[in-house]
């Protein structure tokens, strides 16, 4: 009898349902406002890129060019020495992914530019100054993985009231070369125009400052916490300031697409099957991204450009122009990172062009540069294999709200030189793995299946065995 009850005991448990899928998924969240970081340590952190910032300023960017953002390099050290100090190794494991992934391409980069610069017997010039733009790149990557080794979700509250502190000097700074009421009443006009940005408005035009503020807005209204009352009030907080400094710069490109980002944000970050729609945007954008080379190397892109009266400002020439230096096929290798900036000087040498201005096409620039694989395995990184490290290290959630922020970019690649901005790219890297940094890893809940006739086999020789 007692052998009896032991039996049907143990045939229950083996009957209990249990869940074995992998469809359900669970996601824990940590508290992203303790980061538990002296005050003193933020504070230092903070004025590092408030220093560094600064250095955007229209007048001090003319008198000592990118110098400024070496400040920066401050982060990094606070970061460095503090961890020393604490041995605080679990940080750093946590967010060891996105740091090989971020790292790898740049290597990608720089190793493939080699080859091209080594076969094409390249002036010394140009490799130094595309080895100097891949250091100025690192850089900004050490510091967004600095701010979120030492504060974790907490630096992006920190690197928000930074840039918005840095702009609001600006605004300062510039406002009594103008007076107060004609400062207002061309920000009013720049704002109510759409763009016709002149006078005070003009000066606060910097590209870099407004395109983050983008990314933030992103961030704050799709997928800031508001699980509490303080997530609610920072969240408030921080889409106010975002927003406001992304329509006092104007780019109207980002405006577009920060619109279209948050509707499609607002549409897929909640749904069941996110992470299938993340990777069929990816590949989409892929495909995409080959086709609009092919429009502006054919002229088509510009052609439909005119037609809807839409003012490049003389990109279009440029592009133009650019289209003897490369061909639209697998046979063609690239010439090696910042060559463009080589091709637009011999354009002033030649009388071609009045100044040696950016080419405003960061899609093109990067395929004249890195050739026909080279575009390919930059393109297929980021809108492909980014997203899956995510999700297979965090969470869905991450994936989407990189993909969100990614896309919000790739409109600004298609008029402007944004892919390898300073701040951009620092923004860029920090948002998503900050917000990972938040998120514990997805596990999976498990769904009842009967059990296999093995399994009751063994079961049951257990038990009378026993």
């Amino acid at each position: 009898l007692y052998k009896g009850i032991i039996f049907m005991s143990t045939l229950n448990e083996i009957l209990t349902k249990k869940d074995y899928s992998k469809k359900r998924l669970i996601t824990k969240t940590n508290d992203p406002l303790n980061s538990g970081k002296p005050v003193w340590i933020k504070c230092l952190f903070v004025i590092c890129i408030i220093l560094a910032a600064m250095g955007d300023q229209k007048l001090l960017n003319s008198l000592f060019g990118a110098l400024p953002k070496a400040i920066s390099i401050g982060t990094i050290a606070i970061a460095f020495f503090y961890g020393i100090y604490i041995g605080d190794y679990k940080s750093l494991k946590k967010i060891s992914a996105p740091i090989i992934m971020y790292i790898s391409l740049m290597a990608f980069i720089m190793i493939y530019s080699l080859i091209i610069w080594v076969l094409g017997f390249t002036e010394l010039s140009s490799i130094i100054r595309g080895g100097s733009k891949l250091t100025f790149q690192m850089i900004a990557i050490l510091v967004a993985i600095s701010g979120v080794y030492l504060f974790g979700k907490e630096s992006i509250k920190l690197f928000l009231i930074a840039f918005c502190v840095c702009n609001a000097l600006i605004m300062i700074i510039e406002m009594p070369r103008f007076g107060f009421a004609a400062s207002i009443s061309s920000l009013i006009h720049s704002i109510v125009t759409f763009g016709d940005a002149k006078g005070y408005a003009r000066t606060l035009e910097i590209h870099d400052l407004t395109f983050i503020m983008g990314q933030f807005s992103i961030y704050y209204l799709l997928f800031a916490p508001k699980d509490t009352a303080e997530h609610r009030k920072e969240r408030r907080y921080g889409i106010a300031a975002s927003v406001f400094f992304f329509v006092v710069g104007m780019k109207r490109i980002a405006i577009f697409a920060l619109v279209f980002t948050i509707l499609l944000g607002w549409l897929i970050k909640d749904r069941k099957n996110t992470y299938r729609i993340v990777m069929g945007i990816g590949i989409t954008m892929t495909v995409l991204a080959f086709l609009f080379i092919y429009t502006v190397r054919s002229g088509s892109f510009m052609n439909m450009l005119e037609t809807f009266g839409v003012d490049t400002m003389g990109r279009t020439s440029a592009w133009d122009m650019a289209s003897e230096y490369y061909d639209f096929s697998p046979t063609f290798l690239g010439r090696g990172f910042e060559s463009v900036d080589a091709i637009v000087k011999e354009w002033v040498v030649q009388g071609r062009a009045k100044k040696a201005l950016p080419l405003h096409n960061d899609y093109l620039k990067m395929f004249i540069e890195l050739g026909f694989y080279g575009f390919t395995i930059w393109v297929v990184a980021q809108y492909i294999i980014y997203p899956i490290i995510w999700k297979k290290t965090y969470s869905s959630k991450t994936a989407c709200m990189y993909m969100c922020i990614f896309i919000y970019m790739s409109f600004t690649y298609m008029t402007d030189n944004t892919a390898f901005l300073y701040w951009s790219t620092v923004a860029l890297r920090l948002l998503p793995m900050a917000f990972a940094s938040g998120e514990e890893k997805e596990e999976p809940v498990l769904k009842w299946r009967p059990p296999t006739g093995k399994e009751m086999e063994y079961r049951i020789q257990e038990l009378c065995n026993g």
